[in-house]
């Protein structure tokens, strides 16, 4: 997990202060047209929430309390399993959140720091509509191969059949990845899984969150990891819906979409790193 390019502006280029008029107008911008947005001044529960309340349906989590936050930080080797490897120190593979969930996983994830780690635990992100621009011009069998409605099966069980890249007729995709034990892929997914991979690490790009720092990510867009950490961490995290008034289209604009539209939508400074 160590590649992910020094990108000491990425915090300052998607930044929005949730304290200024029209949060709600200015992170449905930023989320149309990047799927990113950093913010600061939220090292307190209430504060996360009524951030996550103005942008998000909060879905309750198997791991959340009661008002939908879920507390990330180490619980012990007892809960370092499969599908609960967030609740411990080690790293985490670039994914979106809760790919298995039916009928589809939440939209949007907002994760704010409360203590960050004394060494390790910077944030990881992937923009998903790069990797699959790098996909499409050199591998485009692989874009086919990962657009299959049985390309992989999320989750534990009977799990959840999903294509990675999930098309729309508008010419649009909407990702949905994880690469832990609760991952399984069809043999034509799984062959190109390497070129999958290999666009991701070329993409990733490094968070450091201090306390108070946050991001809120489109999780049908951008994948998020975490490098391994020592000493305690504490991470508070939403998930939800995105209330209507954002506007958000399915996934984000495909190569062939951006090629056809004027203006060509913007893809953000992380798009091609």
């Amino acid at each position: 997990m160590s590649e992910s390019a020094p990108n000491d502006h990425v915090f300052a280029a998607h930044f929005e202060d949730w304290t200024a008029p029209s949060l709600t107008s200015r992170l449905a911008v930023r989320l149309r047209a990047h799927g990113l947005v950093t913010l600061s001044d939220l090292e307190e529960r209430p504060d996360v929430l009524a951030v996550a309340r103005r942008v998000m349906m909060i879905s309750a989590h198997r791991d959340s309390d009661a008002d939908g936050i879920t507390a990330v930080r180490d619980l012990g080797p007892s809960r370092w399993t499969a599908g609960s490897l967030g609740l411990g120190t080690g790293a985490l593979l670039p994914h979106t959140d809760s790919a298995q969930q039916l009928p589809a996983p939440p939209r949007l994830l907002l994760l704010a720091c409360a203590a960050p780690a004394p060494v390790g635990g910077t944030s990881l992100l992937v923009d998903g509509q790069a990797v699959y621009s790098t996909l499409a011009a050199e591998c485009p069998d692989a874009v086919e191969a990962f657009r299959a409605k049985r390309a992989a099966l999320f989750g534990t069980g009977n799990g959840r059949f999903c294509p990675v890249f999930d098309h729309n007729d508008t010419g649009r995709a909407a990702l949905a990845l994880r690469q832990d034990a609760l991952a399984r892929f069809s043999p034509a997914a799984e062959a190109f899984l390497p070129a999958l991979r290999e666009a991701i690490r070329r993409h990733l790009v490094s968070l450091d969150l201090r306390v108070g720092q946050a991001y809120l990510l489109d999780n049908h867009r951008w994948l998020h990891a975490r490098e391994d950490y020592q000493g305690p961490r504490l991470m508070l995290r939403a998930l939800g819906e995105a209330v209507p008034g954002l506007g958000l289209q399915h996934g984000f604009a495909t190569d062939q979409l951006l090629r056809s539209s004027r203006p060509m939508l913007p893809s953000g400074p992380l798009a091609h790193t």
